[in-house]
């Protein structure tokens, strides 16, 4: 998230663009996380049946 903060400095539409990074980054980090999440749901599944 810092990073797309930081892209964004120096620009004129500095904001616009930081704020378009902050939401891919978002996004990106809920579908790590979601696929991280449904594996580790899939492994605790298949560890109990």
């Amino acid at each position: 998230m810092g990073i797309a903060l930081l892209l964004g400095v120096g620009r004129t539409n500095g904001l616009t663009v930081s704020f378009i990074g902050l939401i891919i980054s978002v996004v990106v980090f809920f579908s790590l996380k979601n696929d991280v999440f449904s594996k580790h749901v899939k492994m605790n599944a298949t560890y109990l049946f």
